[in-house]
């Protein structure tokens, strides 16, 4: 099963939908892309808001990283290759090398971020020091708390 908020990625923003044969093409092409897991939304209903969220993550850092949707089919294939254990993932990855899951929307409650950190250097992707992992630095940025003046 999908859901109109997770098509609505594919169709009309036009993000790609890859499996084991177009994954390695896609993370050849960028240095930075994020890769949307979502598992069945029947079963884990909190993809729905992750599907929300990426368009607004992906527009903040338009021209850095490129977002696509793993496949239905393959995500079970793939998941080993990441090495994450929630659904619904989000995974960065630095062309071949995954930079981790990095933010999720708990089943028991609100966003979680961590336990890792973006740390000074490089820092949060606002720095434009070659961070590539949303961080709530990025997040506080995106929702305006934070001027972008500074960054």
């Amino acid at each position: 099963m999908s859901s109109p908020l997770i098509d609505r990625l594919t169709e009309p923003l036009g993000y790609p939908v890859l499996d084991a044969a177009t994954l390695d093409a896609f993370l050849d092409h960028d240095s930075a892309s994020v890769l949307f897991f979502s598992e069945d939304p029947a079963n884990y209903p909190e993809a729905n808001d992750v599907a929300v969220i990426l368009p607004e993550l992906m527009a903040r850092f338009a021209g850095r990283a490129r977002a696509a949707v793993i496949a239905r089919a393959a995500e079970k294939e793939l998941q080993p290759r990441f090495g994450f254990l929630q659904w619904p993932a989000l995974v960065v990855c630095d062309r071949h090398r995954c930079r981790g899951s990095i933010a999720r929307v708990s089943r028991l409650g609100p966003l979680q971020v961590g336990p890792q950190s973006a740390g000074a250097e490089p820092g949060p992707i606002c720095y434009g020091r070659g961070g590539v992992e949303p961080t709530v630095t990025d997040a506080d940025l995106l929702l305006g708390y934070l001027s972008a003046d500074n960054y």
